[in-house]
């Protein structure tokens, strides 16, 4: 077995990233610098922060932190979505969430497991209001079964009004015989998704595609996207002509040149889909079939010249099926590593780019163009 080792803190931007147990071994060593703190290794919870003082949480009776108490806890920063306490405690991975229990006002260990480890790692806003307001993790409408809904917000922040320091670890073990591509030095510096980004579904006619995850690959300035196609249609197929993507609503980006997947799954092989064949269609889906963890990876070189937005966060994965049938996908990306050059900026809630760079790439792709018709022009013949 392998350990693989995950992070989500707010130093990243809330983006998940595979670290290694070093890595791991020492955040939690200084644990004291984060406003909110939880560890998950085997058996062993590190947690601080919250309305439990380091007493409780390690010695007290009756107050020890489990691993019953952390799971939903990571969980929830993991799904990125609303979750019932059953459905935190259950879940093994963000891109699986089970169904909440048929009755949860008659079994309430999942609430109570919860709720110890919320006391361990969060703060109540105003201990005077009911319900009880807190920092992070957020209580929602109460579901059918009698669950409340929970979830973990990447934005609190503290009394004083910054952004809140947190950071979250867990580890995963995933046999030595499962290989997953691509692997190797050349993918060490690709995109991982490990299901924390979310799922994002939308169906055309009988086209269902379901993305995965979205990113930005800063060092090799590439669009990536991850995503599932099935065929809901009980007897036609269903032929994708092609694909191709936009950033804040510009077109133009160019299918990537670099060979192989652009991105990682930590739990399936991610299948290469090519945007463009000339002369024939890309794929096709058999009545109810699926493809899962496809990857299509576009340059943006072209694109950053044209964007004039101040502030984006938003890409579009586009499938055409025919000459008018075309499903469009709008999903927030994330930023793996530095973008080249340092052109992305973080701004609030989305991206910008740096002063200039616009102008710059502008000037770029003006001298291409002109040294590509330099090179095809004929030479005039000798009029003489």
């Amino acid at each position: 077995m392998r350990t693989h080792c995950f992070a989500i803190s707010s130093r990243t931007q809330a983006g998940t990233q595979e670290i290694t147990e070093a890595v791991f071994d020492e955040l939690v060593d200084m644990r004291d610098q984060w406003d909110l703190f939880i560890a998950l290794k085997g058996d062993n919870v590190w947690a601080r922060g919250g309305q439990m003082n380091e007493k409780q949480r390690q010695s007290a009776v009756g107050h020890r932190l489990a691993r019953t108490h952390a799971i939903p806890i990571i969980n929830l920063a993991r799904a990125r979505r609303w979750l019932t306490p059953s459905q935190a405690a259950r879940m093994t991975s963000p891109t699986a969430i089970p169904a909440p229990i048929e009755d949860g006002d008659t079994d309430r260990r999942h609430r109570k497991a919860l709720e110890k480890g919320r006391r361990a790692v969060d703060q109540k806003t105003d201990t005077s209001t009911r319900p009880a307001l807190w920092r992070v993790i957020q209580t929602g409408e109460k579901q059918p079964n009698g669950e409340c809904l929970y979830r973990f917000r990447y934005d609190a922040r503290r009394a004083d009004g910054e952004l809140l320091n947190y950071c979250v670890l867990w580890c995963e073990t995933i046999p030595d015989a499962i290989r997953f591509h691509p692997y190797g030095a050349a993918a060490r510096n690709l995109p991982i998704c490990d299901g924390g980004y979310g799922i994002y579904q939308q169906s055309f006619r009988a086209l269902k595609v379901t993305v995965r995850d979205c990113v930005i690959n800063g060092g090799t300035d590439e669009l990536v996207f991850l995503f599932d196609l099935r065929n809901e249609h009980p007897d036609h197929e269903i032929i994708i002509a092609d694909a191709s993507a936009a950033l804040a609503g510009v077109d133009g980006a160019t299918e990537s040149t670099k060979k192989g997947a652009r991105i990682r799954a930590t739990r399936a092989d991610v299948t290469r889909l090519r945007a463009t064949i000339k002369g024939q269609p890309i794929g096709r889906l058999q009545p109810g079939a699926a493809a899962h963890f496809c990857c299509a990876a576009f340059g943006l070189h072209d694109v950053w010249s044209q964007i004039d937005v101040g502030i984006f966060d938003t890409a579009s994965l586009v499938l055409r099926s025919g000459a008018k049938e075309r499903a469009v996908v709008t999903v927030p990306f994330r930023v793996h590593g530095t973008a080249a050059a340092g052109h992305l900026k973080r701004v609030a809630a989305g991206w910008q780019l740096a002063p200039g760079y616009r102008r710059a790439a502008q000037a770029r792709l003006q001298k291409v163009i002109q040294a590509a018709l330099r090179a095809t022009a004929k030479p005039e013949k000798d009029g003489g």
